[in-house]
């Protein structure tokens, strides 16, 4: 029965009212009333008051507790017989398995149905077998799958910490960290760490401590310890094709071979031709057999050695770097590595040689191509012949060199005639065509201590000394860092990376090393458009690169001295004492010459200046004039437009005052014409008058002319007078 068949339903009006509680307003009562006692307060002592808070939440506390350090061991279990069948219920009790062992023996000697069951067996498993030959269980039926595109996101975490077991004896730190190279068949698993002891440490006589190796599978403890009491191991090595073969290099400057299978030496160099000072660097190189090897050492000298089957190494002819340097093609006498000592109360300068730290060979840039790093910051591509080596290229002697001893450099995968190197605060490429670095990246605030490339084309990683790991992704940003990372407090020292590029080792001074895991974004490419895109994008800025340092170096490119001959030295000196009175002669004639052309110069200038503040005074006028002008004709324009104006208005004016005055001059006409009317009759009456007047004065005509005549004579009278 399900959970349903057991419920029982009921609907809302079936249940009761639903209950509402109302609060009621009730008058207090007194209930009982105690009298105060007399002699109960003689008794009372009073007190300050206290506060006490209570809660009903548990009180708890926070500690921290330190584990115990449990030590683990990794053990391996061997099983010979197989396992037990149905018949041997305790397969402790010795006896009873005995007896059923001899049983099976008998049955499989006499063949009682032991014959038929493997039979049956067998035609069992083939009818499996054709079944799935027939239904193809293992048939991909989608087989476009969707590609994975790889972001640039770059994201590294510590994934386990190997600690130096010697740790609480001794203080060591890491100076070389080295992955195996896998045979066919096998993972890269295993790890060789050579450490280097502080100074100033209490150690037993005869005891150094040893060179580790791990298994990352089996991180608890080293799988190999590998020590010689002659000295104490600097450096180590994996053989490139059989890896358990391990080459170190000792403090004393003998180089060794060790079988970790057998875990014993197959051989030791000799002190007599071995290195003066402690090995730097240890490289296998890529023979028939993988039997030869080379070391380099700060006593500036690089040695081969190869290993002979009488399990002993001989020492083929190694090669000495210069003391000198050439003075037919460099001579930077800054650069010489030169130390002023005392003897006796005198000061002599000791010329020193050059330190190898570093070396590298790859057989895709040559076989017997090598580079080597200087302790005075300087690349050495050292090239072997047979037995012998010469100096090709000798990078950074006149300029670019690192302000510290090279302590890391590796070619470029892709391209191989490219190199980076760190070696100061910096990190810097060269190539093998030019002397001078092609690119130089800023100054971090911590020493650089190792770099190398990953399998992303364009990225390199560098350590700090800070704890901080750097990264450079040239094909996106020259000057800025893609990717950081900080590992530890302790100061990196050296890393080591494997070959798909997924996992990184970090060495640091407090003696561990670090297993980093990496993101797929640097190691692997979305697709084969994508690599060749980044491999061009590469190539072009390394060509531009070492195009514009060509330029430059072309540019301060010096010729080089010619050897002098005595007479070309008496010559010289004549020419010299010839160049010192035409100096004179010159110095004298150029002061004079001076002080006229400054002559000649202030007058001129005077001259330029007075003609400049003319032109310019004409210039200011003739603007002005223009100004002006363009105001007046502005003015002009104005004026006409305000006459037009008043033009318009006085015609609209005359039309109205002509209109105004012709009706007034028809008025005054009729005026005029009622005063000619008058005026006619005016003149009739004034006529009249005067013809009245006319014949009154006709009367007296004569009486008048009379009287006019003597006044006349009497005036000539007074003239003549």
């Amino acid at each position: 029965m399900s959970a349903e068949d057991n419920t029982y339903t009921l609907k809302r009006e079936a249940f009761c009212q639903q209950i509402n509680f109302k609060p009621k307003e009730v008058q207090p009562s007194q209930l009982i009333y105690f009298k105060p006692d007399g002699l109960a307060i003689q008794n009372f002592d009073p007190k300050n008051p206290k506060s006490v808070s209570l809660t009903n939440i548990v009180e708890k506390s926070c500690h921290m507790v330190n584990t115990e350090k449990i030590p683990t061991k990794t053990v391996t279990l061997s099983h010979i017989e197989g396992g037990w069948p149905e018949e041997v219920v305790n397969h402790s009790e010795i006896e009873k398995v005995q007896r059923e062992m001899k049983g099976w023996v008998r049955a499989k000697e006499k063949g009682d149905k032991f014959e038929l069951k493997i039979r049956e067996l067998i035609a069992n498993t083939e009818k499996i077998i054709h079944q799935n030959q027939l239904m193809d269980v293992y048939e991909e039926y989608f087989d476009e799958k969707k590609k994975e595109v790889i972001s640039d996101n770059f994201e590294a975490k510590v994934k386990m910490v190997f600690k130096d077991p010697e740790a609480d004896k001794y203080k060591r730190s890491v100076v070389k960290v080295t992955w195996n190279v896998p045979e066919e068949k096998e993972e890269q698993n295993r790890i060789a760490v050579a450490y280097k002891l502080e100074k100033n440490q209490e150690i037993p006589p005869n005891y150094l401590p040893p060179a580790l190796v791990w298994d990352i599978d089996k991180p608890n403890e080293p799988i190999n310890r590998v020590a010689h009491q002659s000295s104490e191991i600097v450096t180590v090595a994996f053989n490139n094709k059989h890896s358990h073969i391990l080459g170190v290099g000792f403090a004393n400057g003998t180089a060794g071979v060790y079988d970790l299978n057998e875990n014993k030496w197959i051989g030791i160099t000799k002190v007599e031709v071995s290195h003066t000072e402690p090995v730097s660097d240890f490289v296998w190189l890529k023979s028939k057999n993988s039997n030869e090897f080379a070391t380099s050492s700060t006593d500036g000298s690089i040695r081969w050695w190869e290993i002979k089957e009488k399990d002993a190494l001989t020492s083929l002819k190694g090669i000495q770097l210069p003391v000198d340097i050439d003075s037919q093609t460099d001579k930077p006498l800054y650069l010489t590595n030169t130390d002023v000592i005392e003897e006796n109360g005198e000061k002599k300068e000791v010329t020193k040689e050059y330190g190898g730290t570093n070396i590298d060979n790859s057989i895709d840039a040559g076989a017997a191509k090598f580079l080597l790093g200087t302790e005075q910051g300087i690349l050495f591509i050292v090239n072997k012949k047979k037995n012998e080596g010469e100096i090709g290229q000798k990078l950074g002697l006149v300029s670019g060199r690192h302000l510290g001893p090279i302590v890391g450099m590796q070619r470029n995968p892709t391209n191989f005639k490219f190199i980076l190197t760190v070696g100061d605060w910096t990190a810097r490429i060269w190539t093998e065509d030019l002397k001078t670095p092609i690119y130089i990246s800023k100054y971090f605030p911590a020493y650089l201590t190792d770099c190398l490339w990953t399998p992303r084309i364009g990225m390199f990683l560098i350590t700090r000394s800070d704890g901080w790991i750097n990264g450079y992704d040239l094909c996106y940003k020259l000057n800025e860092t893609a990717f950081q990372y900080k590992v530890t407090d302790a100061s990196l020292t050296t890393m080591a990376l494997s070959l798909k590029g997924d996992k990184l080792l970090v060495g640091d001074e407090d003696g561990k090393v670090s297993l980093v895991k990496l993101s797929k974004s640097f190691y692997v490419m979305n697709d084969k458009t994508d690599i060749d895109n980044k491999k061009n994008i590469l190539n072009k800025l390394f060509e531009r690169e070492q195009t514009k340092e060509k330029n430059l170096t072309m540019v301060k490119k010096v010729p080089p001295p010619k050897p002098e001959t005595k007479a070309e030295k008496i010559l010289e000196l004549q020419n010299q004492k010839i160049k010192e009175i035409e100096d004179l002669y010159m110095k004298y004639t150029h002061e004079f010459n001076e002080g006229y052309a400054e002559s000649e110069e202030r007058e001129g200038e005077e001259k330029r200046l007075g003609e400049e503040e003319k032109k310019e005074g004409e210039e200011k006028k003739e603007g002005e004039e223009k100004k002006e002008g363009e105001e007046k004709k502005e003015g002009e324009e104005k004026k006409e437009g305000e006459e037009k104006k008043e033009g318009e208005e006085k015609k609209e004016g005359e039309e109205e005052k002509k209109e105004e005055e012709k009706k007034e001059g028809e008025e005054e006409k009729k005026e005029e014409e009622k005063k000619e009317e008058e005026k006619k009759e005016e003149e009739k009456k004034e006529e009249e008058k005067k013809e009245e007047e006319k014949k009154e004065e006709e009367k007296k005509e004569p009486e008048a002319e009379m009287f006019i005549d003597e006044e006349e004579k009497e005036e000539n009278m007074e003239q003549k007078t």
